[in-house]
């Protein structure tokens, strides 16, 4: 893949992503995200696979595993999301943001799910570009950021929800002035 090939996916992702994230704020549901960013690096994992002059063993290889990590997330978070509506971790998310305890201090729920959206954009890239030398190192380096991603999948599916306000007590707050 040449330097312009990648540049075309890249800004081929990039508008994936934003039509994503504008679906996503108009349905209320961030979870696109979740879809998302496997079914991307998916697609980019498979247009390296095409773009690619030759088919050396660890291409083939690596193709393969991006598609089976990609095809287990996407099925994993749509199942979940039609079974369970959005994750609950947006909701946490969004309170925080209106707060301004984000990462960024942004208040703006809309920004911030921009920028976590694009996070996901450019890590991909950033992967692809990793792996477009077809090493063996490339498929060493896989490896842990999909044991990463799996932790994280088994802590959020035992993230609790946030806990509703407790009903306003007057009689304390009379007492309080």
């Amino acid at each position: 893949m040449d330097v312009a090939q990648l540049f075309f996916a890249g800004v081929a992702f990039f508008v994936y992503m934003t039509l994503l994230w504008w679906v996503g704020i108009k349905k209320g549901n961030a979870g696109l995200v979740d879809f998302g960013w496997p079914s991307g690096f998916t697609a980019l994992a498979l247009f390296n696979y095409w773009m690619a002059p030759q088919r050396h063993p660890a291409l083939v290889v690596l193709t393969v595993l991006y598609v089976i990590c990609g095809v287990r997330f996407m099925v994993g978070w749509i199942v979940r999301n039609v079974r369970d509506g959005e994750d609950r971790r947006w909701e946490y998310w969004r309170v925080l943001w209106r707060e301004g305890r984000g990462q960024l201090r942004i208040r703006s729920v809309a920004t911030n799910l921009f920028v976590f959206y694009h996070a996901q954009t450019f890590a991909t890239l950033a992967i692809l570009i990793a792996t477009i030398c077809f090493s063996l190192a490339s498929i060493i380096i896989f490896i842990p950021p999909s044991w990463v991603l799996e932790l994280f999948a088994l802590r959020l599916s035992r993230w609790p929800r946030p806990p509703p306000p407790p009903p306003l007590d007057v009689v304390p707050l009379f007492w309080s002035l």
